[in-house]
């Protein structure tokens, strides 16, 4: 789970239900800290939380977990940035450290009150995530490129994982 304002210790405190309900379901949970913004901007924050899917998938066998089932959610920045993670290109460098040559792509994907097209944010929306004080100030092209609903059209991947998001209205456990 990755935090609306980049701590992981909101997720324990603010989530408490939902991590229950996973637990009782056999479900590991790891909670992801980012560099916020304004101070740091777009891809900074992506590039944490493929970090720390590929430290996971490389320590898999010392948390017991399977590196081939991990998935993510997160709420609001957090939920886009588990987007971003699931169908946006590869983080894995095979070049890199054994950490770094691990795939960032995640099984599935949940997200809570993320945007998932950035093209339809009122221009008076804050834009600081893009290191602009409003969107309309952020390039439009980077603008789609960061949509995750432009991603998932437009970046090829070997898999495409399940979606299940929502926005607004009433926030419940979702089903299992």
């Amino acid at each position: 789970g990755v935090a609306p304002d980049g701590t992981k210790g909101a997720v324990a405190t603010h989530y408490k239900d939902f991590l229950e309900l996973l637990r009782l379901n056999g479900i590991a949970v790891a909670a992801v800290e980012f560099r916020p913004y304004p101070t740091y901007h777009f891809p900074d924050q992506l590039h944490d939380v493929q970090l720390a899917v590929q430290y996971l998938r490389s320590e898999a066998a010392t948390y017991a977990l399977d590196p081939k089932r991990i998935g993510v959610w997160g709420v609001s920045t957090g939920s886009l940035l588990a987007g971003w993670l699931a169908f946006s290109e590869n983080g894995a460098d095979p070049d890199g450290t054994p950490i770094e040559q691990q795939s960032t792509r995640p099984l599935l994907y949940v997200g809570f009150d993320g945007i998932t097209d950035f093209t339809l944010v009122v221009p008076t929306f804050t834009g600081v995530f893009f290191g602009e004080q409003i969107i309309q100030s952020v390039h439009p092209a980077l603008l789609l490129e960061a949509s995750i609903t432009w991603e998932i059209c437009n970046i090829p991947r070997e898999y495409t994982p399940p979606v299940c998001t929502l926005y607004g209205s009433t926030f419940g456990t979702p089903p299992l």
